[in-house]
């Protein structure tokens, strides 16, 4: 595996902290940076809970020396991931099993499913 850029998004939740942390061991293995993506949608989240997600998960890759960067927006989770995969031009998103909560199931399905279904790059789905 020749990764040189993940990409993961997370929230905080459990689902999308394993997800993170799965992404920072693969990363670590395979020398590759890393790119970590916090949306947000008040009220659900506020910025000031982002930035902590975002603090929390680049000093969780600095414990593990993996190079990382972080991302956050008030923006819709998958669109915020698929569009930080493109710009960045990571070979691989990394997304847990569930989503950002209900509305995103009636907006066409969980996040990881939306990302899935829309990246045109390999997707890995932690459990």
């Amino acid at each position: 595996m020749g990764y040189r850029k993940l990409i993961v998004g997370t929230d905080g939740s459990v689902t999308a902290t394993a997800a993170r942390d799965a992404a920072i061991r693969l990363a670590r293995r395979t020398r590759a940076a890393l790119h970590v993506v916090c949306a947000y949608e008040p009220p659900r989240m506020n910025r000031h809970v982002a930035e902590d997600v975002i603090r929390r998960s680049l000093d969780a890759a600095s414990r593990q020396r993996v190079e990382s960067t972080g991302e956050i927006g008030q923006a819709d989770p998958a669109e915020m991931i698929l569009d930080a995969a493109e710009r960045e031009n990571a070979d691989l998103i990394v997304v847990g099993t569930r989503g950002q909560g209900p509305i995103g199931r009636l907006l066409g399905g969980s996040v990881s499913t939306r990302v899935v279904h829309h990246a045109d790059r390999p997707v890995l789905v932690v459990r």
